[in-house]
């Protein structure tokens, strides 16, 4: 029938176009990775904004100290005009091994004082000393000599002369530091005595009594000091 439709219409059968050889699939056209479901997430860069400088690098020689925290909280001092205070004995040696009990930790080891702290605690030691100077007799100069001789207090009783170098703590000490001027001071002793005083307990949260103790002699073998730095320059 379709032949005759043809036939009758006058047109020519179409030829159906030839489909073009495929190339045989070889293992390389063969996909062995799984078709990831979404695009990879890159991450994007952070804004560019205001670079933040740097800190400046301490200058050679300046003192770094540590920021305080909000738990280090600012030494209150008893009262050293009115605080009672006792004569204490100097301390005893140290048993090799031997545990100290937490409150009997110098007070060395505590956090770094400021400065301001510092001074406070240095005129509330003057203060207790001045004090028991002049129960003892003694006429005290009250002005630390600004020249820095190597005591911290001169005093005077008919011909004797005291000097004294005040160390003082907030809590308990058996360790304290001398300048060179101070031992100086104190190897060089004529026509004058001197006295290093150290007092102990001077903050309020503690408990125990402020306590004086003078030392008079300061052996060699209590000094920690294993070498001199010396400055070639200046020797001849």
């Amino acid at each position: 029938m379709d032949r005759y439709l043809r036939e009758y219409s006058g047109t020519e059968p179409t030829q159906p176009e030839p489909t073009p050889p495929q190339p045989p699939e070889t293992d390389i056209h063969k996909r062995t990775d799984p078709i990831p479901n979404s695009l990879p997430v890159t991450r994007s860069q952070p804004p560019i904004g205001k670079v933040e400088p740097l800190p400046k690098p301490p200058q050679t020689g300046e003192e770094i100290r540590p920021e305080p925290t909000e738990t280090q909280k600012r030494i209150l001092l008893k009262d050293p005009d009115s605080a009672d205070y006792v004569i204490g004995e100097p301390a005893q040696p140290r048993i090799y091994g031997e545990e100290r009990d937490e409150r009997e930790r110098d007070s060395s080891e505590r956090r770094v004082l400021t400065d301001e702290e510092k001074s406070e605690l240095e005129k509330a030691g003057r203060c207790i000393a001045t004090r028991a100077l002049r129960k003892l007799g003694y006429e005290v100069h009250d002005d630390k000599p600004p020249s820095n001789p190597g005591f911290d207090l001169e005093a005077k009783k008919d011909r004797e002369v005291l000097r004294v170098e005040v160390k003082a703590h907030s809590g308990r000490a058996t360790i304290v530091d001398l300048t060179v001027r101070e031992y100086m001071e104190y190897v060089g002793q004529n026509g004058y005595r001197w006295e290093l005083w150290n007092v102990e307990h001077l903050a309020k949260d503690d408990s125990r009594s402020v306590t004086l103790t003078p030392y008079k002699t300061i052996p060699e073998e209590a000094l920690q000091t294993r070498i001199f730095r010396v400055d070639l320059s200046k020797c001849q």
